[in-house]
């Protein structure tokens, strides 16, 4: 498969890994990853860690959750 610097990578990784997500922030890349019932504490940690986004079945939960954060 040729090189695209539009490609992503998928699949299961170990998201709370400070390093993966700095390496993977160096190539310009954006971290992205998904949740269902995490619970708040592990949100507060992925946001700690710099992900760039998240994506939730609770967008309204979700924002509630990031405007009491402020």
């Amino acid at each position: 498969m040729p090189y695209s610097p539009n490609a992503s990578i998928s699949g299961y990784l170990s998201y709370k890994d400070k390093k993966l997500i700095d390496g993977v922030h160096q190539l310009g890349k954006p971290v992205w990853t998904t949740i269902s019932d995490a619970p708040k504490e592990e949100v507060r940690e992925l946001i700690h860690l710099g992900i760039n986004g998240i994506i939730s079945d609770y967008p309204d939960a979700m924002e509630k959750f990031l405007i009491q954060k402020q």
